[in-house]
C-alpha cells in the first residue's frame, strides 16, 4: 500500500526506541513443519537444489498468503542455510501481504479480519462512525504506525496492567519529534503530505484516546504535530477531514496536561477550526475551574473571547460570576497617546463584553465604543476598554438590572436604558 516506506521507517524507530523487543541469545534450530501436506512440501522445496523448483516454491507460498505465514516463519530458523535464508526473505515478503490482505479486509467489513484484528478501531468509530469511509480513514492511520497502535491499545498480561503504560508517553513524543524533523528536511512535501497526515493523525489519535498518560513534553509535541500537519486538510469537506475535527476535539476536552504551552496551542486549533463542542474547554479555562500554573489573566480573556466567537446563550449563566473578576489582562499604558488615558481591560470587562454579544447585543451600546473584530476570537483583547471607572459600573448596573425575561430581549432594554442614562 501507498504507506509501506513510511511504516517501515517508524517500525524501525519503534525499535530503536525499545517498542519492539531485541531477540536474546541465538535464534532456536527450528525445521520446518505444517499442518499442510502442501505448505510443508513446498517449504522443503525451498532448499531444493534445482533453482526453478525453489522460485516455484517461493512463488506459491507468497500466494498462500497468512496460511503459510507460520510455517515458513518457523523454516526461517532452519539449520539449512539455503533453507533459512530463503524462508526469512520470504517471511518478510508474506508478512507484508497478509498484512495488506488484513486491511483490505478491515475496510471491506468482513467479520473474523474486521474490528477484532485493528487495535484501537472500537474507540475510533465512536469518533468517526462505522461507515466504509471511517473504516478506509482508520486503516490508513493505523498502517502508517501499526505498532504504535498495538503498544496504545494491546490488554496488558501483568498483574497490575501497567506493564506498556509508562513507555507510551515517549513513543508518543519520540514519534511526533522524529516525523516533524523528517518532513523539514524533505524537499518536495506535496509527495509526502498524505503520509505525514495519516501518521500525524495516528498519534493525535492516541493521544486523544490515552490522555491520562500523555506528559506535559508529550503534549506540547502532539499539539504542535497537529498544528503543523492537521489543520489544512481538516478544513476539507471529506471523510478524512471529519476524523481530524473530531479527533482534536476529543484532544482537547479530554486532555488533562497543565501545560500553558500546550493548551495555548489547544486553543488556537479550536480558534482556527471553529471547533465548537470544544467551547467547554475554553469554558473551563476562562472561569478558573482548570488551574492554570501560573495564573495567567491574558490567557483566561483569550479563552473567553473564543467562547464569544463559538458559543451560544446557553453559556451566558457560567460567565456570570466572571463579572466580579477585576484582574487586570490588557493594559492601556502607552496607547492612548494624543487620546483621552482609557481604563485597564480586566476580565470583568471581557466577560461582560462576550455576554452581551452572546445574547445579540451591540456591546458599542454598553459603553464599548473602541471594539474591534478579531480575525481568530470575538474582539481585539487591548480594545474592550471603558473610558471611566463610572462607564464600566454603569454597563455592570444596567446588565444585571435587566428584567427576567428572555436573555436577548432583556440585554436589549438594559441597553436602552443605559443609553438613556447617558
Amino acid at each position: 500500500m501507498r504507506w509501506r516506506s513510511m511504516r517501515c521507517g517508524l517500525l524501525t524507530l519503534g525499535m530503536a526506541i525499545g517498542v519492539l523487543q531485541p531477540a536474546s541469545g541465538d535464534a532456536p534450530v527450528v525445521e520446518p513443519s505444517s499442518k499442510s501436506p502442501e505448505v510443508g512440501r513446498l517449504i522443503r522445496q525451498l532448499a531444493d537444489r534445482d533453482f526453478a523448483t525453489r522460485q516455484a516454491a517461493e512463488r506459491r507460498l507468497l500466494s498462500l498468503g497468512h496460511v503459510a505465514l507460520s510455517p515458513v516463519e518457523a523454516a526461517a530458523t532452519s539449520s539449512d542455510p539455503e533453507l533459512r535464508i530463503r524462508a526469512r526473505r520470504l517471511a518478510i515478503q508474506l508478512r507484508d501481504h497478509c498484512f495488506e490482505q488484513r486491511l483490505a479486509a478491515f475496510v471491506r467489513g468482513r467479520r473474523g479480519l474486521s474490528s477484532e484484528t485493528l487495535p484501537g478501531w472500537e474507540e475510533f468509530q465512536e469518533l468517526a462512525g462505522d461507515a466504509h469511509a471511517s473504516r478506509r480513514v482508520f486503516a490508513e492511520i493505523y498502517e502508517a504506525d501499526p505498532q504504535l497502535f498495538n503498544l496504545a491499545f494491546a490488554e496488558s498480561n501483568s498483574v497490575d496492567g501497567d506493564t506498556n503504560h509508562w513507555r507510551l508517553p515517549p513513543t508518543l513524543e519520540t514519534r511526533a519529534i522524529a516525523l516533524q524533523r523528517a518532513l523539514s528536511t524533505r524537499r518536495n512535501r506535496k509527495q509526502d503530505r498524505q503520509q505525514a497526515v495519516a501518521a500525524a493523525l495516528a498519534i493525535h489519535f492516541i493521544a486523544a484516546a490515552n490522555p491520562a498518560s500523555v506528559t506535559p513534553r508529550t503534549a506540547q509535541s502532539v499539539t504542535q504535530l497537529a498544528r503543523s500537519e492537521l489543520v489544512k486538510p481538516a478544513k476539507d469537506n471529506d471523510a478524512l477531514a471529519g476524523a481530524i475535527r473530531s479527533v482534536m476535539t476529543t484532544w482537547i476536552v479530554g486532555s488533562q496536561t497543565e501545560d500553558l504551552y500546550a493548551l495555548s496551542q489547544m486553543l488556537k486549533l479550536a480558534e482556527q477550526l471553529k471547533l465548537r463542542d470544544a467551547v467547554p474547554f475554553a469554558l473551563a479555562i476562562a472561569t478558573g475551574e482548570r488551574a492554570i500554573k501560573p495564573n495567567q489573566a491574558q490567557f483566561r480573556a483569550r479563552a473567553l473571547l473564543m467562547v464569544g466567537k463559538l458559543g451560544n446563550q446557553s453559556h451566558l449563566h457560567r460567565l456570570e460570576p466572571l463579572l466580579d473578576d477585576q484582574a487586570v489582562c490588557a493594559s492601556q499604558s502607552g496607547r492612548a497617546g494624543r487620546q483621552a488615558v482609557l481604563l485597564d481591560v480586566e476580565i470583568r470587562d471581557v466577560a461582560l463584553a462576550v455576554m452581551l454579544h452572546l445574547a445579540g447585543e451591540e456591546p458599542g451600546a454598553f459603553g464599548f465604543a473602541k471594539a474591534l473584530a478579531h480575525s481568530d476570537r470575538l474582539f481585539a483583547l487591548h480594545t474592550l476598554a471603558f473610558r471611566t471607572k463610572i462607564d464600566r459600573d454603569e454597563a455592570l448596573a444596567a446588565w444585571r438590572s435587566r428584567p427576567n425575561i428572555s436573555d436577548a430581549a432583556s440585554v436589549r432594554l438594559a441597553g436602552q436604558e443605559f443609553r438613556q442614562l447617558r
